[in-house]
């Protein structure tokens, strides 16, 4: 015990009083910690006008910053951090081996003003997101999914039977082939013009769920208080489109759930999600009510997010067989060897078709059309490398830079599937697409094994019957490839008795 004057001083004063300064020189030595480099932004409103918006060309405007500043870059928003994350070390580092503080999402006003809060993968991290990932991964597993193959066969037979008879919408008959076979595994509907009618809603809500899902453009994500500005103030084009988000988005999660349990009532559903999932326990700690709720959100999750991206990338992947005719003609050889001629292709095929499940990686890869991740929530204090990361940062992924650095995937303008290839097989040592295209850490797809399994049935299908011939002036570029024009040719009339 030291005595200074009238105090006592005992060892554990000593020691608290030394815990308190080590922790105040930690907390200064990390608030001086510089932020990740970036453009030196303007008092107040930070980087605004440096953040590509939707009107600009923002896959360049965001590569040209990955690479002035490198492949971690900080922008200010009128004070709130937003990470660019360009490298898969960087990524994979923060969002994949800190999952457990890089797993939430951004609070937007904009989720209670559209009533757009239901889709766990924009949901806040928290009990109930897990609560949903939980119930989600029970039906969406490995296994789980392979309920789902004789529905996939049966459409993708489907899709392929439509073009055999018109070939002028190929388009909107993928999109209407894809929504009936997830609409039939999630909700056991049956009946196409209810496929129609979602697809109706769908069209209204993409601007507020990539609001939501991205880094946001409107200034009412970082200064909240503008939730309370009147619809006709200047700049608020948003709230005057409110009434449409929040009609979309609410549809989106009542619709299917109705129109499934009518086909329930009717007796023309079939066994489905939906319908394990009335039978099944609650999920625990919930009534009845909120158990509904979970069912809705689960099984409307896979339509919503599921139909646009397993769409774009069919799309894909007849543009690139369009540009490159000796990838077709050998992934047809591969399938004439293993499928033979006298029955459709099947979802036991898979194992034996390692260049077609190439194809499919590398329509992830090549062209994609998911560009940027959807973002991230640091929920503490952090440092990577030397800089310090703010709690309550944004960090979004250039998907873009991941699939086209050269480094990884050499002539990545080119569509290689062989690069996937070791000796015959897929080389576990090539870098996987799905790692970057379906997200990171504990916030990674979960429904992307059904996603998988749809659309190699479906490539098999389309190649089992159809040439796919480039019109125009198509030459083997990604440049505008989303402009690639294409035409189908049956291979052979024996072959379209198949379907």
């Amino acid at each position: 015990m030291l005595q200074v004057g009238s105090y006592s001083i005992g060892l554990s004063d000593v020691s608290v009083a030394l815990a308190v300064c080590l922790l105040f020189v930690w907390v200064h030595r990390l608030n001086s910690r510089a932020l990740p480099p970036g453009p030196r932004g303007l008092p107040l409103v930070g980087n605004i006008f440096d953040i590509p918006s939707k009107g600009s060309n923002v896959v360049n405007a965001y590569r040209e910053l990955a690479v002035k500043y490198g492949d971690v870059v900080a922008l200010n928003r009128c004070g709130q951090t937003l990470l660019v994350l360009s490298s898969a070390t960087a990524a994979m580092d923060l969002l994949d081996k800190r999952s457990a503080i890089y797993s939430d999402r951004t609070a937007s006003p904009l989720v209670e003003l559209a009533d757009s809060g239901w889709p766990f993968s924009i949901k806040r991290y928290g009990d109930e997101w897990r609560r949903c990932r939980r119930l989600f991964w029970q039906y969406f597993n490995p296994n789980a999914v392979v309920s789902y193959h004789s529905i996939q066969q049966h459409h993708a037979q489907d899709f392929v039977r439509r073009l055999l008879r018109d070939q002028n919408e190929v388009g909107d008959e993928a999109r209407l082939s894809i929504t009936r076979a997830v609409f039939m595994a999630t909700h056991g509907v049956q009946d196409e013009e209810i496929a129609r009618e979602y697809l109706r809603i769908g069209h209204t809500v993409p601007d507020v769920f990539m609001e939501l899902a991205g880094p946001g453009t409107l200034l009412v994500h970082f200064l909240p208080w503008l939730r309370h500005v009147p619809s006709w103030f200047p700049g608020a084009r948003w709230k005057r489109e409110l009434p449409r988000w929040r009609s979309g988005m609410i549809g989106l999660l009542e619709q299917p759930f109705r129109a499934g349990m009518e086909a329930m009532t009717k007796g023309d559903a079939r066994a489905c999600i939906m319908t394990r999932m009335l039978d099944a326990s609650p999920v625990e700690g919930v009534d009845a009510d909120e158990n509904i709720h979970f069912i809705k959100q689960v099984t409307s999750q896979v339509l919503g997010a599921g139909v646009d991206t397993m769409t774009e990338t069919l799309l894909n992947f007849f543009r690139a067989m369009a540009l490159y005719p000796d990838v077709q003609r050998r992934a047809q050889a591969e399938l004439d060897a293993v499928v033979g001629t006298e029955r459709p292709p099947e979802h036991a095929d898979k194992p034996a078709l390692p260049y077609l499940r190439a194809v499919y990686k590398e329509c992830l890869r090549w062209n994609t059309f998911i560009p940027f991740g959807l973002v991230h929530r640091c929920q503490e204090e952090d440092v990577y490398r030397e800089w310090r990361i703010p709690k309550g940062s944004l960090l979004m992924v250039n998907v873009w830079m991941l699939l086209n650095d050269p480094s990884v995937f050499p002539d990545p303008e080119s569509f290689r599937p062989e690069r996937f290839l070791g000796e015959s097989e897929l080389s576990d040592d090539a870098a996987n697409p799905e790692l970057f295209v379906f997200g990171f850490g504990r916030r990674i797809c979960p429904g992307r094994h059904f996603a998988q399994d749809l659309l190699i049935v479906y490539f098999a299908t389309i190649l089992h019957i159809f040439d796919i011939l480039p019109e125009g002036n198509a030459s083997g570029s990604s440049s505008a490839s989303s402009t690639i024009g294409f035409s189908l040719r049956s291979r052979s009339k024996a072959q379209e008795t198949l379907i």
